[in-house]
């Protein structure tokens, strides 16, 4: 699957974070200011909720019947989109919200791990 956002065309599983906050803030603010922020937060927690339901599924079936973890990934993906629509409806870069929490973690992990991280 092929994405365009501000004119470069990259495999979807090649996108950055900030990438995906621009496909999502295309596909759906407009929809989203509709709704408005609040309702939009019932969205998300809704998605965690489906989260947290795939989750507790995948861990109480027995482990020679649990089902994939795609419906867990599916999941995780839908939170990570609907949060991503309440940053864009806040206005927040998440790309910068990410390294402004966790930068020097992650700044300190490359110290220690040499080259995993691009940073």
């Amino acid at each position: 699957m092929w994405l365009t956002v501000k004119g470069v065309r990259k495999e979807a599983k090649d996108i950055t974070l900030r990438e995906f906050q621009e496909a999502i803030r295309l596909a759906y603010f407009e929809r989203d200011s509709r709704r408005g922020l609040e309702r939009t937060v019932i969205w998300f927690f809704e998605e965690v909720g489906e989260l947290a339901r795939a989750l507790l599924t995948y861990w109480r079936e027995k482990s020679d019947q649990k089902p994939s973890l795609d419906v867990v990934a599916e999941e995780i993906a839908d939170v990570l989109a609907w949060a991503c629509s309440i940053a864009n409806l806040l206005g927040i870069d998440v790309t910068e919200a990410v390294w402004k929490k966790y930068g020097e973690d992650l700044r300190n992990l490359r110290e220690g791990a040499e080259s995993i991280l691009p940073l």
